[in-house]
C-alpha cells in the first residue's frame, strides 16, 4: 500500500464513531446514499469534531484503498472474501485502514472495537474470525505483499498485465477502469492519474464577482488565518493551503462557493460567453445543489437565471443554496430534463450539466470507483443525449448550448456530441472564447481536463452554437 500517512487524530475511536463509521460504509455499499450525503447523515450525532474529522478519514480513505484493503484480508483470512458477511468485510476494513493508515489509534483498541462491532451489528458468531485476522496482522504473522510496479522504459514496452495488477490493487482502482485508461493514455499518464485519485482533493473556492475580487477575498480571508493561493487553470479560483475556510465567519461565506476547480473552468467557460451579451437569459439544467448557478448569477455581469431540477429534495437545495447567497436574479423551476422542455425558445446560453458516471473526479469522490460499471456509461450516455436534444428546443437562433459532465470517457463525451450533431444539423461546435483554456482545449473544439495532464480533476465541456434558420 501506499506510504503511511500520519494524521493528527490523537483519540482512539469512540463507540460512537464505530457505529457511525460501519453505518457510513453499510449505506453506501447498499446504494441509499453516496459517500459524501452518508456522512453528512453519520456526522450529525457525533459532538466531538475530532470525532467528525475521524469519520470522514475512514469514510474516505476506506474507499480510496478499498481494493488494497481487500487484498491484505485476502492473505491474513483462511476464507476467500466471497466466503466473508457483507457487513465483516466492512468491520475489517475500517479496522485495518486504521491500523495501515493512522498511526495515532492505539492498535488494541481498534482489534477491540472491532471485535465489539461484530456482536453490535448481528454478526457475533464473527467475532473471533475478526479478532484472528486482526491480530495475524498485527503481529504479523503472515508477510503481506502487493503487486509491485512494473518495469518499462516507456509507453510502449510496459508488461500490461502486471501493470493492471499493480494499478487495480496495489493503487485500489478498478481493473475495467484502468484497462481503458492503459488503452487510450498508456502507463504513464495513467499511473500518474491513479496517484492523483488517491491523493486527498484541497479546499477550492471562487470568489462572487459582483461582491468581491480574487484579490479581495485573498486579503479578507488572510486576516481570519486562512491561507490561499490561485488555482491552476481556473482563473479567478482559490485553493485553500492553511486554516479552515469554515472559521472564516458568517460575512465572508457569503462571498464565495466552495467548488472544485474543474467544474470552476465550466463555469467560467460558461461566463466567457455570457460576458458577450446584454443582460443575458440564461437556463441552468440539473443545477442542483446550486453552486454553478450562484456563481452565474454573481460572475460580475448582468444575467438572468433560471435553474431547473427534477426531485424535490435537490429543488430544496437549490433554494437553499441561492437563498443562502442571496441571489435575486435566478428562479428556480422544478422539470424533468429528460422530456419536454416548458420554454419557448427564448435563452442566449443554455447549460446542461448532465447527470454522469462521475469518474473525472474520483480523488473528491473515491466511493464512485466501486459503485461504477462500464456497463453504466451507456445508460448515462441515453440520458445525456435526451437532455441535449430537449435543452436545444429552448435555445434562440444563435445561442449558444454548453454541455458539461464530469467524466472522462469517450461514451459521456465525444459520442454523445458527436450524436447529437448526426441529428440536430442546425447546431455547430465552437470553440471556447477562453484563450487562457488554450491548454485544455483539444484540435476538436472541446475542452477537457486531465488530472495527469492539468492537476485538477477530470471534465469535459462543449460549446455549441445554433444556426440562423
Amino acid at each position: 500500500m501506499a506510504d503511511r500517512h500520519a494524521v493528527n487524530l490523537a483519540r482512539a475511536m469512540t463507540a460512537p464513531v464505530r457505529q457511525a463509521a460501519h453505518n457510513v460504509l453499510t449505506d453506501v455499499d447498499s446504494n441509499r446514499y453516496d459517500l459524501a450525503t452518508a456522512l453528512d447523515h453519520g456526522r450529525r450525532d457525533l459532538v466531538d469534531s475530532r470525532d467528525r474529522a475521524l469519520l470522514g478519514e475512514i469514510g474516505f480513505g476506506v474507499y480510496r484503498w478499498r481494493a488494497a484493503l481487500d487484498h491484505v484480508i485476502s492473505q491474513l483470512s483462511s476464507r476467500a472474501l466471497t466466503n466473508i458477511d457483507d457487513s465483516v468485510i466492512r468491520i475489517l476494513r475500517v479496522a485495518l485502514y486504521q491500523l495501515i493508515k493512522l498511526d495515532r489509534i492505539p492498535t488494541h483498541a481498534v482489534v477491540a472495537d472491532a471485535v465489539a462491532l461484530t456482536r453490535e451489528t448481528g454478526v457475533s458468531s464473527a467475532s473471533g474470525f475478526v479478532n484472528a485476522v486482526l491480530r495475524t496482522y498485527t503481529e504479523r504473522r503472515r508477510p503481506i505483499s502487493f503487486p509491485l510496479i512494473p518495469s518499462c522504459e516507456n509507453d510502449e514496452t510496459f508488461d500490461h498485465t502486471a501493470a493492471v495488477n499493480y494499478l487495480s490493487i496495489t493503487l485500489s482502482h478498478p481493473s475495467w477502469l484502468i484497462e481503458r485508461w492503459l488503452d487510450r493514455h498508456g502507463w504513464t499518464s495513467t499511473a500518474a492519474w491513479v496517484r492523483f485519485n488517491n491523493r486527498r482533493a484541497p479546499v477550492t473556492i471562487r470568489p462572487l464577482l459582483n461582491g468581491v475580487s480574487q484579490s479581495e477575498l485573498t486579503t479578507r480571508l488572510r486576516r481570519t488565518g486562512v491561507h490561499t493561493v490561485a488555482t491552476r487553470v481556473a482563473q479567478r479560483g482559490l485553493i485553500v493551503t492553511d486554516g479552515s475556510i469554515s472559521t472564516a465567519g458568517e460575512r465572508l461565506n457569503s462571498e464565495y462557493i466552495i467548488q472544485e476547480e474543474g467544474a470552476q473552468v465550466v463555469t467560467e467557460l460558461v461566463c466567457s460567453l455570457t460576458a458577450t451579451l446584454e443582460n443575458p437569459l440564461i437556463l441552468d439544467l440539473c443545477a442542483a445543489p446550486g453552486v454553478k448557478t450562484v456563481g452565474l448569477a454573481c460572475n460580475g455581469n448582468p444575467v438572468r437565471v433560471v435553474a431547473t431540477d427534477y426531485r424535490e429534495r435537490r429543488i430544496n437545495l437549490l433554494i437553499e443554496n441561492l437563498a443562502q447567497h442571496n441571489i435575486s436574479n435566478a428562479s428556480v423551476v422544478q422539470l424533468n430534463a429528460e422530456q419536454p422542455l416548458p420554454f419557448t425558445a427564448a435563452f442566449d446560453v443554455i447549460v446542461v450539466d448532465a447527470p454522469c458516471s462521475g469518474l473525472g473526479i474520483l480523488r473528491r469522490d473515491p466511493d464512485i470507483r466501486w459503485r461504477r460499471t462500464a456497463e453504466d456509461l451507456e445508460a448515462f450516455s441515453a440520458r445525456q443525449l435526451r437532455m441535449l436534444k430537449f435543452a436545444s428546443e429552448a435555445l434562440r437562433p444563435r445561442g449558444w448550448l454548453v454541455y458539461s459532465t464530469c467524466s472522462t470517457e469517450p461514451e459521456e463525451t465525444n459520442a454523445v456530441i458527436q450524436q447529437f450533431l448526426s441529428e440536430q444539423r442546425d447546431f455547430r461546435i465552437t470553440r471556447p472564447p477562453t484563450p487562457e483554456f488554450n491548454s485544455c482545449i483539444e484540435p476538436d473544439g472541446f475542452l477537457r481536463t486531465l488530472p495527469f495532464r492539468d492537476g485538477i480533476d477530470g471534465f469535459f465541456a462543449a460549446t455549441l452554437q445554433k444556426r440562423i434558420p
